[in-house]
């Protein structure tokens, strides 16, 4: 809440239209100019909120309109690497509510990002493992916690295994061997570089990921280096 002169504000009364009853909740930060509070549950519908001054007068009318709690129905991709840092996205409703998103194997709350009805978050690290295992996602919304319907997936790092590289008039085509997984990677989860001896890298531009069942090709082209060879190649998974 914001306004002028709340130094002495001591509670806020959140009271309905009909005014039989109200709930109140007490200041927790006041700087004289903005005050902190946590809103009481209720039933869908507005409310009107107050400041209670010492003597009990309560100044001020806002309104506050309660919706549905926020529902979790989904999580795309279903699936993540151990090391996290993959993007992640919500799918539900009233979702513009989330706070943050928390992990069963992995308390703390972690950032999410809204926007235009799309929420979605990188995931944690799940240390040692060296097979599938789940966990359970939530959402905070204020202080309460509310489970996702479907579990996120987590397998090992997915393992790059060799690579080749061939000329093709002035680009050069690297394909990368992977180990099939269950992660299905997308083209634009993934940044390849080819490296010099100098150390100089260049951009590979990604084309496509065909699979097989025992090895995935990674396949991208560095362009308009029809003199450049390359000594090793670096593959960064992305923070999309």
């Amino acid at each position: 809440m914001t306004g002028k002169n709340l130094h002495h504000v001591t509670r806020v009364r959140i009271q309905g239209h009909m005014g039989c009853s109200f709930k109140e909740s007490p200041v927790w930060n006041n700087t004289g100019s903005s005050l902190t509070f946590h809103i009481p549950s209720g039933d869908k519908g507005s409310v009107i909120v107050c400041a209670v001054l010492p003597d009990g007068r309560c100044l001020g009318k806002a309104t506050v309109t309660y919706g549905s709690s926020p529902s979790c129905t989904g999580l795309t991709p279903s699936t993540t690497w151990a090391s996290g840092k993959r993007k992640i996205k919500v799918q539900g409703s009233q979702l513009e509510f989330v706070e943050g998103v928390v992990h069963d194997h992995a308390p703390q709350t972690i950032l999410t990002n809204y926007s235009s009805g799309s929420l979605w978050y990188h995931t944690p690290l799940f240390e040692h493992i060296n097979q599938p295992v789940t966990s359970t996602v939530f959402l905070r919304v204020a202080n309460q916690t509310l489970a996702c319907s479907s579990q996120l997936t987590y397998h090992p790092d997915p393992e790059f295994t060799s690579y080749t590289a061939i000329k093709t008039g002035n680009d050069l085509r690297v394909t990368i061997e992977k180990r099939a997984d269950e992660l299905n990677i997308a083209t634009e989860e993934i940044l390849v570089f080819g490296v010099q001896e100098e150390n100089q890298d260049v951009q590979c531009i990604m084309e496509t990921i065909e699979k097989s069942n025992g090895t995935d090709s990674v396949i991208c082209e560095i362009k308009n280096t029809p003199n450049f060879n390359i000594n090793s190649v670096r593959v960064n998974l992305l923070l999309r």
